[in-house]
């Protein structure tokens, strides 16, 4: 950055200083001036307010010779233009493209600019848009300069991104994001209902069913004990009416012949009874399992 600068007749630019020093050679301007992207110094602030200040100038170069390609290659013919210091310029209005004329070349009066921008012969025409690349002297501002021709493109994304979130284009447009807003969880809601049901009808129906279960359960363990009971009531009445002891009766009772012992007319023979019928019945209702005991 401290190169030293020169003017297209090799005299030394000493209040200038190199617009980049990326390159071997480089455009200079002087302080308060910036550097534009077509190699001309535009001046910025309070060098615009002094005497005879014009608002465009051809610089100076780090290149002595001034052949190199970096170098301005306008405004420096001998004899016609300042060749020994910067040079003024004037810019033509009555275009939209970059076009500028030769202040000292011309030695005209400035009401004659339009007559001039109409002499393509006259004028000096850069292609595109120039941009400023950095301004001497001031470091902030060259910093500002440059963050102000990268704002426009953030600023664009910024206002991009501004737009995307489903809040702030469902309220512009009425279109796009605002239709996730009805996909509420209303449905599950009314499930719930469903399912809570569905639960009380099982238990209903379950507690029906266990109850059936149970007091069929119940019935069929009443009727097992009562027909247990009543069996055991009929077993011991069998039971006593087989040990129950029967009077003999001699009302039937026959006549028992003993031939081997002789008798006569007058002879009474003896007696003997038989058990009757009744003490019969009972001998045969005796268990046979069960010692019998027999009349003595």
């Amino acid at each position: 950055a401290n190169a030293l600068c020169y003017y297209p007749d090799g005299t030394p630019a000493p209040g200038d200083v190199p617009c980049t020093d990326s390159t071997d050679n480089s455009v200079c301007c002087g302080t308060g001036y910036a550097c534009l992207s077509n190699g001309i110094c535009q001046a910025t602030g309070d060098e615009l307010q002094k005497p005879g200040a014009s608002e465009f100038v051809r610089g100076s170069c780090t290149d002595k010779t001034f052949r190199s390609s970096s170098c301005p290659s306008f405004c420096g013919t001998p004899d016609v233009d300042n060749v020994g210091g910067g040079e003024g310029m004037e810019k033509c209005t009555n275009t939209k493209q970059d076009v500028y004329w030769c202040v000292n070349q011309q030695n005209i009066d400035l009401s004659q600019s339009e007559d001039i921008c109409s002499d393509s012969n006259a004028v000096v025409f850069f292609p595109g848009t120039p941009t400023a690349i950095t301004t001497i002297g001031v470091a902030q501002r060259s910093t500002s300069s440059t963050s102000s021709t990268t704002s426009a493109p953030t600023t664009m994304s910024t206002s991009t991104t501004a737009s995307s979130p489903p809040t702030n284009t469902a309220t512009g447009t009425g279109t796009g994001t605002s239709t996730p807003t009805p996909t509420s969880t209303s449905p599950p809601a009314e499930t719930a209902p469903a399912s809570s049901g569905s639960k009380s009808n099982g238990g209903v129906i379950g507690g029906a069913v266990g109850g059936s279960l149970g007091g069929a359960a119940a019935i069929g363990i009443l009727a097992f004990f009562f027909l247990r009971r009543r069996r055991g009531r009929r077993d011991t009445g069998i039971h006593e009416m087989d040990y129950t002891p029967v009077e003999p009766k001699t009302s039937a009772t026959p006549l028992v012949h003993h031939p081997s012992t002789p008798h006569g007319p007058d002879d009474v023979l003896p007696v003997h009874e038989v058990p009757g019928s009744t003490e019969f019945e009972s001998v045969k209702k005796h268990n046979p399992d069960e010692p019998m005991e027999l009349p003595a």
